[in-house]
């Protein structure tokens, strides 16, 4: 909990720094920086990361098992993002010409050192979830946002171009994966033999599988800011992006259970089956909404104080962006912790069809939306999403699974 407070008040800072301190207009195209930053990292991993943690949850306590997982798993990583980084390099003008930014190129290639890097922090991040050793796990998802916070009051302290804010991303997950690699080492052990090369295949094929869904979980908090900058100024997906933001920030509370009850679902559904997996679902989704709901409306009713930092008077607007996408959050609350639960108990195939169901009602409203409604119309396409798939996961949950939540 400490971890994702961490991420989300950051999280927070990062938006209201760049906006007190480069304006609407650069927060803008940090955030686009930083949507496809976060799309191109899920083709980067290409959803290996989810293979290392079922695998290393349903084997924890076989150590052989683990090394020999994760090392193959380590090993095809630096595969997929290389090409993909290399791949994003190539095609960088097209995310400038799509989104009429000539700036967004600029900054993209200043984090694409990151991209790769990410990628493999995201397998050491996977292999300490599968282990449970949560601490870990909380102390380095927490050091990246307190990294980037830091790499950018640095920028700031040396009057930095705002332009140049993007590469805070590279230099975090470079500082990030030489304080992880002491932790993981032990389960480092390459072996490219016919079993290594098995155990990337495992991984390969499970992780395209659950690729697309992943991706599109992640493209769901972004897709959002992406295509308002279709038909929007930078100025105005700045404005946008701030409240989606804080939004984004509260959404990580349940993704604190999500993380934490992954390998239990896991452990749960093969030692004890169906009954069992519907039971902790029905307990976490109670305890989920207990906690989320009465926060989310402080939060709301407590939003118009950050007008109080002096803001430009643009920013004004985005009370009413914030209430609408914390509406749809709060109502869909007791949901979130299980989004991945097809992936979990094996079946990455539903999970990806859960996930595009999911993206494409959230695609389909904000261009609908959009052009009669502006932000706020992809305020209220994005809250209406969330709330869609609460219909889709129940449904998948019963017909593929077999129970009810």
């Amino acid at each position: 909990m400490v971890s994702y407070a961490i991420v989300g008040v950051v999280g927070l800072l990062l938006n209201i720094v760049i906006a007190r301190y480069y304006g609407a207009t650069r927060l803008g195209v940090f955030n686009q920086v930083y949507a496809i930053y976060i799309l191109l990292s899920q083709l980067a991993v290409s959803g290996v990361h989810l293979s290392i943690l079922k695998v290393t949850a349903q084997f924890s306590k076989e150590q052989i098992i683990i090394q020999d997982s994760f090392s193959a798993a380590l090993i095809l990583t630096i595969i997929t993002a290389g090409l993909v980084t290399a791949l994003a390099y190539v095609c960088k003008d097209f995310f400038a010409y799509a989104l009429s930014s000539p700036n967004v190129t600029k900054g993209l290639v200043l984090a694409l050192p990151g991209l790769f890097l990410f990628s493999l922090n995201k397998a050491f991040l996977a292999l300490l979830n599968g282990l449970r050793h949560m601490k870990a796990y909380a102390v380095f998802q927490g050091l990246r946002f307190l990294l980037m916070m830091i790499c950018l009051f640095i920028l700031i302290a040396l009057q930095v171009n705002g332009g140049y804010i993007p590469i805070i991303f590279s230099l975090t997950e470079a500082i990030l994966l030489m304080m992880q690699l002491p932790f993981a080492l032990h389960w480092i052990r390459p072996d490219l033999s016919s079993k290594g090369l098995k155990w990337m295949k495992t991984h390969l094929v499970f992780g395209l599988k659950a690729m697309v869904g992943h991706l599109l979980l992640d493209a769901n908090s972004r897709v959002d800011v992406l295509l308002l900058g279709l038909f929007a100024s930078d100025s105005v997906v700045g404005v946008y992006s701030f409240a989606a933001m804080l939004a984004d920030g509260f959404a990580q509370l349940p993704v604190v259970l999500r993380t934490n009850i992954n390998p239990v679902l896991t452990q749960t559904f093969h030692d004890n089956g169906t009954s069992a997996l519907e039971n902790v679902m029905l307990r976490g989704k109670r305890l989920s909404y207990f906690f989320m709901v009465p926060i989310g409306l402080v939060a709301i009713l407590g939003y118009p104080m950050l007008n109080l930092l002096g803001f430009a008077p643009e920013f004004n607007q985005s009370w009413s962006v914030f209430a609408i996408l914390m509406a749809g959050i709060l109502f869909s609350a007791g949901y979130l912790p299980f989004q991945m639960i097809f992936n979990q108990v094996g079946q990455p195939g539903h999970q990806t069809l859960f996930l595009v169901m999911f993206f494409l009602t959230n695609v389909i409203l904000n261009m609908l939306f959009i052009p009669l409604f502006g932000m706020y119309g992809s305020a209220l396409a994005t809250a209406l999403a969330f709330m869609f798939q609460i219909f889709y996961l129940k449904r998948l949950a019963f017909s593929r699974i077999g129970i009810r939540v």
